[in-house]
């Protein structure tokens, strides 16, 4: 009996041990941050449970996720929201990427950076394949890092540590070095978590804008139609060359959401449309753009009517397009 209780209570002890270790910070990690969480009763199947949308995503955490550092260094974008998905057998997991708040003004104020898109817009990976799970991580093998963890901690927020070979050596004033075995350093980002309360007004934020450049193309002038609409936005240009005659000129692109003849706009994006100066004085040549959110539950239409490009502003004093305003005219 007294073996026994010997057993237990060391068993207690070592599980006490382990529990408490579990509950440290890992090498690197910042003290004044909150802790990582580990998820004891919260796991996908022994994956932590990441779901939800975080701010401050840009670059650095795409460069993490998909092991090229190179990425950091060629791209540049302005802040981001990025929302995890997973399955509840934790066998996927997936960031798709997206505007922010800080993002939108970034954008507005001609910062150098540009929005998510392509290929870095929504990264997927699976289960024993890309990543494994283990004591309350989620740990991929990177091309550029030995491993990079990603977890939660215990506010919520996400974070991600990713290892880098550290090689250390010895050496006493002009004499030569010793070489010692390389170390691993772990850096962390944290990115804050986001309530998704807050999309359904930021749905609805931004506007449209444009503007003239400030040249002349003979008998022309490049207009430019640039999107700050959180939302895409469905476009279309008529040009009217007789009381009852209209001619479309396309300038971007059909969708699902924008069938022809109307054309969508994502935010960032910007089009430009050589527009002709009219004949005469007293003719009925103009321009019609037609704006109307994809979502129409998130705005109206909105039209502007151009009769002499020449006359339109050059940013930033450039007018902003409302979508819930139904019509415009610039003289």
């Amino acid at each position: 009996m007294h073996f026994t209780k010997i057993l237990f209570y060391t068993g207690i002890a070592f599980l006490m041990t382990s529990v408490l270790a579990g509950c440290g910070r890992p090498a690197g990690y910042p003290d004044a941050w909150a802790r990582p969480d580990k998820g004891w009763f919260g796991r996908l199947d022994g994956c932590p449970d990441l779901r939800g949308q975080y701010d401050g995503a840009n670059e650095n955490l795409i460069a993490l996720l998909i092991g090229m550092d190179s990425i950091r260094m060629r791209e540049r974008f302005v802040d981001q929201r990025v929302e995890v998905r997973q399955p509840e057998d934790g066998s996927w997991i997936e960031f798709e990427f997206s505007i922010n708040e800080n993002g939108v003004k970034q954008l507005q104020a001609g910062n150098v950076g540009r929005v998510i898109d392509g290929a870095y817009r929504k990264i997927r990976y699976l289960r024993n394949h890309d990543y494994s799970c283990r004591n309350g991580m989620l740990t991929r093998d990177g091309s550029e890092y030995p491993n990079v963890y990603v977890g939660k901690d215990r506010e919520d927020n996400l974070i991600i540590g990713a290892e880098s070979v550290v090689q250390n050596s010895i050496g006493w004033g002009d004499s030569p070095s010793i070489d010692l075995p390389d170390g691993l350093r772990t850096h962390w980002l944290r990115f804050l978590h986001r309530d998704p309360a807050a999309d359904a007004a930021f749905l609805r934020q931004g506007h449209v804008q444009i503007s003239r450049a400030d040249w002349l193309n003979g008998d022309a002038v490049p207009v430019y139609i640039y999107s700050f609409a959180v939302s895409p936005v469905c476009i279309r240009l008529q040009y009217q060359y007789t009381p009852k005659h209209f001619t479309e000129h396309f300038m971007a692109e059909p969708s699902e959401l924008c069938p022809e003849p109307w054309g969508e706009l994502y935010i960032g994006d910007s089009k430009i449309v050589q527009m002709e100066f009219p004949e005469y004085p007293d003719s009925v040549d103009s321009y019609h753009l037609q704006i109307r959110p994809a979502n129409p539950a998130l705005g109206k239409e909105a039209k502007l009517v151009i009769i002499d490009a020449r006359r339109l502003p050059a940013r930033p004093k450039a007018p902003a397009l409302i979508l819930d305003r139904p019509d415009m005219r610039i003289p």
